[in-house]
């Protein structure tokens, strides 16, 4: 099998690296290669967006590394004898990819706020594998922390990573309280009357897929925060990256 890798970022030029300093046959991706056979495998960034036309390019019999990606695709990768390996479906891949994430918003905080990480407060929404890494750590630095989960169900857990759990919209009756919220739910649940309440110097750092904001304007500071690994870890994020090629590769 050989490997060729988009080289989109940093993240996946040291994924290939890797792969050749470990003598894995590893190229880079040029558009209209030759040199791809049945059985090579083609390596994307677990962020890349996918639309019909990507799909249609890709050819017969190979395997792919890649994030998540619609599932009206999956007949087509399917009728094309595609193996797609995902990393977001390895649960080993999640919590070390979330961990780095979870570095990466500490260092937003940090470089957004004008307070020592030590005076800030913050609140995270979503309980999911970022929020809980991120309140870890944050709990570790001995920061004011609030998880809001709109899950009930998950509610219980959440006190192993952090001591003030929110549930659902009960966090805008406590936004004062915070200097900066951590969005990582996919979703939007912030409206244009839950934003007029969010203080102006508030900072909102978006680390979800999709916004949490939707509202037609906003008076405090949002910043969209995407691709955070590649950011501020480029090589540990692409260690973790090889991890699950090669034992994937390997039938693992």
């Amino acid at each position: 099998m050989k490997y060729f890798v988009e080289m989109s970022d940093e993240r996946n030029g040291l994924v290939k690296k890797i792969l050749s300093d470990e003598h894995y046959p590893a190229y880079e991706l040029v558009s209209g290669s030759k040199n791809i056979s049945n059985g090579d495998a083609l390596v994307f960034s677990p962020a890349k967006k996918w639309d019909e036309k990507l799909v249609a390019e890709l050819l017969n019999g190979i395997f792919l590394f890649s994030g998540n990606m619609p599932d009206s695709f999956s007949k087509q990768l399917i009728a094309k004898n595609i193996t797609h390996k995902n990393y977001l479906r390895d649960e080993t891949f999640i919590v070390k990819n979330a961990n780095l994430t979870a570095e990466g918003l500490l260092a937003l905080i940090i470089e957004n706020t004008k307070k020592s990480i030590f005076e800030n407060s913050v609140l995270i929404l979503g309980g999911g594998r970022v929020g809980t890494a991120l309140a870890a750590l944050l709990w570790k630095l001995n920061v004011k922390t609030a998880i809001c989960e709109y899950d009930v169900s998950r509610c219980g857990g959440l006190y192993v990573f952090c001591g003030d759990v929110i549930v659902g919209e009960d966090f805008v009756h406590r936004l004062d309280e915070f200097d900066v919220i951590v969005n990582s739910i996919p979703a939007a649940v912030i409206n244009q009357k839950i934003c007029d309440k969010i203080p102006g110097s508030t900072v909102l750092l978006e680390a979800a897929s999709v916004p949490c904001v939707a509202c037609e304007s906003v008076r405090f500071n949002y910043v969209q925060a995407p691709k955070l690994p590649q950011k501020y870890s480029a090589e540990s994020a692409a260690k973790i990256m090889v991890e699950f090629i090669k034992k994937s590769s390997s039938g693992g």
